[in-house]
């Protein structure tokens, strides 16, 4: 007969090496998916490099060149993506109203300077 623990260590074994198992095999499948992910980013890249060889592509009158890395980045989360648009758009808008707060100064210099100039 074995002793009354050792079939709860038997089992606690056999549990053990079945997790391990799928740990295992979980880590591979991450493995490959990991490596999948590399090379659709690296076609990727290489088709943008392709396309922005042709002739007359250009971006906003400069030479067109392939995504950085944050793009790229940003393109595998959209939610990201979307954070990341509305905190240039925010930014933007208040760049606008930096511009009229400018305007507004140069204005107001101009009426100044025009009451001083008033007999």
């Amino acid at each position: 007969d074995a002793p009354a623990g050792h079939d709860d260590v038997e089992a606690s074994c056999h549990i053990t090496l079945q997790l391990y198992g799928r740990c295992c095999a979980e880590a591979r499948q991450v493995e490959e998916l990991s490596a999948q992910r590399a090379s659709l980013l690296l076609r990727l890249r290489s088709a943008a490099e392709t396309a922005l060889q042709r002739p007359g592509v250009k971006a906003g009158g400069k030479k067109a060149e392939p995504p950085s890395q944050y793009e790229l980045f940003v393109l595998e989360r959209p939610a990201l993506l979307e954070e990341h648009l509305a905190a240039l758009g925010e930014a933007r808008g208040s760049l606008k109203l930096w511009r009229y707060e400018e305007i507004f100064w140069k204005w107001m210099a101009s009426v100044l300077a025009a009451a001083e100039a008033a007999p």
